[in-house]
């Protein structure tokens, strides 16, 4: 076999590895033909606590500040490995 013919059939397997991939993400919507009308007018529930609590605002200030805090870390990281790649420290 030549290269070109080589690289060729490279990019085919490639090409159907990638679809057979890709098949996996479609979903298809259910279909139920055994049901009648009755499910959509079914009438809402709301979900709701049995006792209805409500953190009081620190409660909820803090679970913020950690939210914050934990997203805020690799949120920062990133850039900061972007630029130490974009711009070395200089040997000198």
């Amino acid at each position: 076999h030549s290269v070109a013919l080589q690289i060729l059939e490279m990019q085919g397997r490639l090409l159907l590895c990638s679809l057979a991939a890709a098949s996996g993400l479609v979903v298809t919507p259910k279909v139920n033909v055994g049901r009648t009308m009755q499910a959509r007018h079914s009438s809402m529930q709301m979900a709701a606590a049995a006792d209805d609590f409500v953190p009081d605002m620190q409660r909820r200030t803090i679970m913020n500040l950690v939210l914050v805090g934990g997203a805020g870390v690799p949120v920062l990281w990133l850039p900061g490995g972007v630029l130490f790649f974009l711009f070395p420290p200089s040997g000198g």
